[in-house]
């Protein structure tokens, strides 16, 4: 029950800081594409540092936390820009 309420306050946290684009220059300066193939590599690292160092979850879990905030961040940008008829 409390880590379930410290993961909700731990994403609110990332959504905050993603939508004030305090994210690191190395993701926010490449394309979508790059943006996903990047985070998923961040994430599958975290994994293989936990299980080296036997962390457990809790280290994948909120890398995992804050790499989809960054991706829902440069989606919802690419989908605000599309509805307003810019182009891409």
């Amino acid at each position: 029950m409390v880590y379930g309420l410290l993961f909700g306050v731990y994403f609110i946290f990332c959504q905050i800081l993603v939508s004030k684009n305090k994210i690191p220059s190395f993701i926010q300066n490449k394309n979508t594409s790059g943006t996903l193939l990047f985070c998923s590599l961040i994430v599958g690292a975290s994994v293989v540092v936990a299980s080296i160092f036997h962390l457990g979850y809790l280290l994948p879990a909120l890398v995992t936390i804050y790499m989809s905030s960054i991706i829902f961040d440069k989606y919802m940008k690419i989908f605000n820009n599309l509805e307003k008829g810019k182009k891409i």
